[in-house]
């Protein structure tokens, strides 16, 4: 029995001798594997060729002393009397190759011997083709149990992952809020203050700079307000609320807590095309803090010019 084995090639898998003594009258010997190549001493690796390449039933009546198989170094050697070579198929598939030799009795193989041999390589054809199926599924069944052990694997570090990462957005939560708590207190004090100190005598610089101080505390609040929000948008739980805003005032309060800077520079700060009336406008609160966010940034990294402009 000679298999046609993918990734090997042609490989002798089992031969069987049957003798004519009672003492030993049948003797099979399993060669699972072996190289066709190496096998010339128990195969005329001729006729194999010449059958697997040309996939026809090859029949020798006698043992030949001429033509392409007499020189074969089996034939020359053990001279058997009979030799078949038949394909074994399934459908337009070859899966390797039946031989069968008499060494005793010429022309052995007749017609109805033939039929039934090519009757049993069908079978034979049928069968190793079920065992290749059930070979190969098994195989894919192996492979899809390590793939899913190895997802479960995976699902198991990303599920690891993510309460660690759970953890770590509750741990600055938590950070936020008491940073949050720590900072409003001591400026709500400097707010409240500030405010009381409005409501007493003082001179115009004074108010001015008190002024500042209340704009600066709250712009302050403002900042600890977004630090807050980021965790809020983290959990998707921020909410947009509309309010009216001096828009004009918003910016004369972000100047004007540069002045004192710009002016140890020597420097002038300019808020230029802004109606002398109160510019009312109903925005979200989340645009106001943008604008007093871009108003701190344009006017902080533009403090090196001579004149800073913020037109509106």
């Amino acid at each position: 029995l000679i298999l046609d084995k993918e990734s090997q090639g042609l490989t002798l898998e089992a031969t069987a001798r049957v003798s004519a003594t009672a003492e030993e009258p049948i003797k099979v010997t399993l060669n699972i594997g072996q190289p066709l190549e190496t096998s010339t001493s128990v195969l005329p690796l001729k006729i194999i060729h010449y059958t697997f390449t040309s996939l026809q039933m090859t029949a020798l009546d006698e043992c030949p002393d001429d033509g392409i198989f007499a020189s074969d170094p089996y034939i020359l050697k053990h001279k058997p009397k009979s030799m078949l070579c038949i394909p074994i198929r399934h459908l337009d598939r070859v899966l390797g190759l039946l031989y069968l030799e008499n060494s005793n009795t010429a022309a052995t193989f007749q017609q109805n011997r033939l039929w039934l041999v090519s009757l049993i390589s069908s079978q034979v054809g049928m069968s190793l083709n079920n065992s290749l199926l059930f070979s190969k599924l098994n195989e894919t069944n192996q492979r899809l149990e390590e793939e899913l052990t190895e997802r479960i694997k995976i699902q198991g570090e990303l599920a690891e992952a993510l309460e660690l990462a759970k953890a770590a957005v509750k741990s600055k939560n938590a950070f936020l809020a008491n940073m949050s708590h720590e900072i409003r207190t001591p400026l709500n004090a400097i707010i409240g203050l500030t405010a009381l100190l409005l409501d007493t005598e003082t001179d115009d610089q004074q108010l001015e700079w008190l002024k500042l101080i209340k704009a600066s505390g709250k712009a302050l609040l403002y900042l600890v307000d977004d630090i807050l929000d980021l965790s809020k948008m983290e959990q998707g739980k921020l909410t947009l609320k509309t309010a009216r805003c001096n828009l004009r005032q918003m910016l004369s309060e972000t100047i004007e807590m540069f002045m004192h800077e710009a002016s140890k520079k020597n420097q002038t700060m300019y808020l230029n095309g802004v109606p002398f009336e109160p510019l009312q406008q109903l925005v979200r609160m989340s645009f106001r803090k943008l604008v007093r966010q871009l108003s701190l940034s344009s006017s902080s990294s533009t403090l090196s010019h001579k004149y800073i402009c913020s037109d509106c």
